[in-house]
């Protein structure tokens, strides 16, 4: 479709030649377009919900094996952790199904987020609530090597946000640390989950950059061009004048 000498680019057409460039070029850092930001709190909000559900899966496990043993323990994680989950779940499902916090989706990814990190500090309490001092060595480490997968596992579903990623991950694998140092001392803390902890980070990054990358690449800042091009224009459209007034 041609477009008239005098007609601003359209915006797809500045994304297209944007995308060209950068498939050529070696893309330089730069802040990421609105429309490249929307487009990850889209996938957040899609993302999310299968995170929430992988961590009331694990917290049911949990639960369901150490309150055997521990049963008034299990029984106050589980409260606290499906309070934080109904939390989470509720501006979740508000969200998606267009209410008021769908107009302003900024501050919903905000208030998500806070939500997300009280979810981080319950699911992770359960290293410390659910198992006492002297508990036993094979359901110690079972329970926290399912908090900390399980928190892995949510946290790289809200990858498109490093900050709601961070959220869920940092408080849930401090208190595993903790926990693993009242069950087995400094060696299982520093060499078990502080170094989950320290892997899960770096995969989290890498995970996020990765989308974000992608997003930027569809969604590229379109302002620049648009005043490269008006300014390449500019002599275009003002030589047919001065011709005119040079015969005049």
């Amino acid at each position: 479709m041609q477009r008239s000498p005098g007609a601003r680019p359209a915006v797809h057409e500045l994304q297209a030649r944007l995308e060209a460039e950068a498939r050529r070029a070696r893309p330089r850092r730069r802040p990421r377009s609105r429309a490249a930001q929307l487009h990850l709190i889209d996938l957040l909000s899609r993302w999310g919900g299968a995170g929430l559900a992988l961590i009331a899966g694990v917290g049911i496990f949990i639960a369901v094996t150490a309150g055997g043993a521990y049963p008034f323990r299990a029984f106050v994680w589980a409260a606290i952790l499906l309070g934080a989950l109904y939390a989470c779940r509720r501006l979740l499902a508000d969200f998606r199904a267009g209410s008021a916090s769908a107009a302003r989706p900024f501050l919903w990814r905000a208030n998500y987020t806070a939500a997300l990190s009280a979810l981080g500090a319950g699911f992770g309490a359960g290293a410390v609530i659910v198992l006492p001092a002297g508990a036993p060595d094979a359901l110690a480490m079972q329970t926290l090597a399912l908090i900390l997968v399980g928190a892995l596992g949510a946290a790289m579903l809200h990858a498109p946000h490093d900050k709601s990623a961070a959220a869920l991950w940092a408080p849930a694998a401090l208190f595993c640390f903790v926990g693993a140092w009242r069950v087995g001392g400094p060696a299982l803390a520093f060499f078990g989950a502080a170094a989950a902890f320290l892997a899960g980070a770096v995969a989290l990054f890498l995970l996020n950059r990765h989308l974000g990358g992608q997003a930027q690449r569809r969604f590229p800042r379109t302002s620049l061009a648009r005043r490269n091009l008006d300014a390449e224009e500019a002599p275009e459209q003002d030589a047919p004048h001065g011709a005119g007034a040079a015969a005049v």
